[in-house]
């Protein structure tokens, strides 16, 4: 699992939804002078379900989350409400990375709810949330990362991911 070490505030995010690509999330910082290449964490059984989060391979910072496949859909009449957090966006441990990737053959959850889509990774309650614009990142009592929420979502986006996943 993904370690939670530290979180950074100055960033931009962008959102898009689209037919191949069911759901993308990309954050840039705008004082970064140079990019580092990125690393990715896959989740699923990577040929019917795969999410991926690509993080700056020189500090973990997450800079991209996306959606490719995803068998294990649902959806539920629930909204999700965030009382005012801080916008931030999570540096995770890459200590454990010895390539450019790390596959994790899991299978993961996707939740369609009234205003929001969650991945979950791991059932476990979560003890702490981080929030950025449109996502919020639910990690254990040891700071790994259990899911992601990606919120204040319209019903078209909605309709959007949900004809991308033919639901």
């Amino acid at each position: 699992m993904l370690k939670l070490i530290d979180f950074e505030s100055d960033f931009e995010e962008y959102v898009s939804f689209d037919d191949y690509v069911p759901v993308s999330v990309e954050w840039k910082n705008p004082k970064e002078k140079y990019k580092h290449p990125t690393i990715f964490w896959r989740i699923g059984d990577l040929s019917k379900s795969m999410f991926e989060i690509g993080i700056d391979s020189k500090i973990g910072a997450i800079r991209s989350l996306t959606l490719l496949l995803s068998v294990e859909n649902s959806i539920r009449d629930e909204t999700i409400s965030i009382k005012t957090l801080s916008e931030v966006q999570p540096i995770l441990d890459i200590s454990s990375f010895e390539t450019n990737y790390i596959d994790c053959k899991h299978n993961f959850s996707l939740e369609i709810l009234n205003n929001a889509v969650k991945i979950v990774f791991c059932e476990q309650e979560s003890v702490r949330l981080l929030k950025s614009r449109h996502c919020l990142f639910h990690f254990s009592h040891n700071d790994e990362l259990l899911g992601i929420s990606i919120i204040n979502l319209s019903r078209m986006d909605l309709d959007k991911l949900k004809t991308s996943l033919s639901i």
